[in-house]
């Protein structure tokens, strides 16, 4: 076969075929290394244990946990079971503390502007960004499913207080653009 030209791949392959098809052999599956846990008790401790506290750091969720189980696991083990029970680590998002009033204007708002077609061409669109100048900006990180991000157990509450920042500003409209920055 390596005279006519085939790799070695696929000579092998060919091989392989052939004896599976002729059943003087059968493939074995391919050796893995055994797990350092427990499936069933021990995993399901874990996934109980992140799951309680979405806050909580996975490292500590994690030496918690070893200890509870009595044997020594890597980080990246853990890390590895948390997201394969659907958990990721996201940054939360934040939201300002609404009031049943407010809910009831916002609602109000939408529902008479819902049959709007060419009067959205008059409106501006705005975002803007808050950047801290002597302190973190508080972003904390989440273990959540995915997708889940604005679930209400999952999104930490914003400070409404003044507090010394740079603010950044941009708005867009039907063909333009603009920013601007202050402090």
């Amino acid at each position: 076969m390596h005279e006519a030209g085939l790799g070695h791949r696929e000579i092998v392959r060919r091989t392989c075929r052939g004896w599976q098809e002729e059943q003087l052999q059968t493939r074995r599956r391919g050796t893995e290394r055994p797990r350092s846990t427990q499936e069933r008790g021990e995993d399901r401790l874990l996934r109980r244990r992140a799951i309680q506290d979405p806050w909580e750091p996975s490292r500590s969720v994690g030496i918690n946990w070893i200890r509870a189980i009595g044997h020594r696991v890597s980080m990246s083990t853990i890390h590895r079971r948390i997201r394969s029970f659907g958990l990721g680590s996201y940054r939360s998002n934040s939201r300002f503390p609404l009031t049943p009033h407010h809910k009831i204007i916002k609602l109000q708002w939408c529902q008479a502007r819902q049959h709007w077609l060419r009067e959205w061409n008059d409106i501006i669109f705005s975002d803007e960004s808050r950047f801290y100048l002597w302190h973190s900006d508080g972003r904390t990180r989440v273990r959540r499913p995915r997708g889940e991000g604005y679930n209400l157990q999952f999104v930490r509450r914003r400070h409404t207080g003044l507090t010394p920042v740079v603010m950044v500003w941009g708005g867009t409209f039907m063909g333009d653009r603009y920013f601007l920055t202050s402090i």
